[in-house]
Formats: structure tokens, C-alpha cells, sequence
């Protein structure tokens, strides 16, 4: 479990992982506010899952981005999924990526090579953008303000399977399954 863990400024991580990474449970606040800054930044051999009831806030880039590093901007977190990969956030958990408005990307799997599988009750603020592996994201509760955008053909899918309601701020386009 992850206290607190914040990073001001332009350049830097607060949480380095290189390599093997089991897991990361946050129940604090993992934040970033400089262009450029990262919070947490896993390497090429990050397992996974992440499991968050905190808070994951990137004022300037995306909170959770997945993929090679080379091809994604200043995200909060950056890792390089095994063969599949797990993001569950719980009733108590925030994902914010950019502006309170959802224009911002919360999470950003464009560039991943494998399967990722999104699990939320809680809160997302920002754009989800499902890869190219056909990512799936589950929704049982909470709020997503921003967009659900997939990749035509690649076998994204979103399934809202929710008994405590559920509110959405933005569209849904380029997904195969709903």
C-alpha cells in the first residue's frame, strides 16, 4: 500500500519501479503537477495489477498511461504490461487525468501491445482510451466525466454491469462490444 507520494516540477519521478513489479495498491494520493513530471514509472516487465481507493491525479498528462515510453506523453504512471494487465478502482477511488472537466486522459492505453482490463465503482475524470490488444473496461458504479474511445476491430469492449448507478460525461465511439 502506497502512502502518500507527490512530484512538483518538470522533470522526475516520486515512485521509480524498474523491472518486476507484483502489484501496486494506492490508498493515499499519487500526484503530479509539472509538465513532463511522473509520479510512479514501472519498466518493461510490470505485472500488475494496480489497485487504487486513493486518488491517481495528473494535472498536465494522463494519470495512467500504458505503453512504451517513447510514444506517450508525461503520464503520472507508465508501465509496459506482461501478457494481460489489471487496473481496478474502487467505489473510494479518483483517477484524474487533466482539468476537472474530463478533457484531460485519465487512462491511455493506445500504445500498450497486450490486453488491459479496467474495473471501476469509483470516480474517473479524463478520457479512456482502450489499445490495440482490445482493452476492456467494466463498470459497476461510480462516474466517468470524459470519453470511451476504443479501436475499431481490435475487440474493445465496455460493459456496464451496475447496481448503484452509474453517470457518464462524454461519448463512446470505436468500441466493438457494449
Amino acid at each position: 500500500v502506497l502512502p502518500q507520494y507527490q512530484k512538483q516540477g518538470a522533470a522526475g519521478a516520486a515512485v521509480r519501479a524498474d523491472g518486476f513489479l507484483a502489484g501496486l495498491n494506492n490508498a493515499g494520493l499519487i500526484r503530479t503537477t509539472g509538465a513532463g513530471g511522473e509520479a510512479i514509472v514501472g519498466g518493461s516487465n510490470v505485472l500488475g495489477p494496480i489497485v487504487n481507493s486513493g486518488t491517481i491525479l495528473a494535472t498536465q498528462g494522463a494519470a495512467i498511461a500504458i505503453g512504451p515510453a517513447t510514444t506517450l506523453g508525461p503520464p503520472i504512471l507508465l508501465v509496459a504490461p506482461g501478457p494481460s494487465f489489471n487496473i481496478s478502482n474502487t467505489a473510494s477511488g479518483v483517477i484524474q487525468g487533466g482539468p476537472a472537466d474530463g478533457s484531460g486522459v485519465a487512462i491511455d492505453e493506445s500504445g500498450a501491445g497486450n490486453r488491459l482490463a479496467i474495473t471501476t465503482a469509483g470516480t474517473i475524470i479524463g478520457a479512456i482510451k482502450l489499445g490495440p490488444a482490445g482493452g476492456e473496461l467494466f463498470v459497476t458504479g461510480g462516474s466517468i466525466i470524459g470519453a470511451i474511445s476504443g479501436q475499431s476491430g481490435s475487440g474493445d469492449a465496455v460493459d456496464f454491469n451496475t447496481t448503484s448507478g452509474f453517470a457518464t460525461g462524454g461519448s463512446i465511439a470505436n468500441v466493438d462490444t457494449i
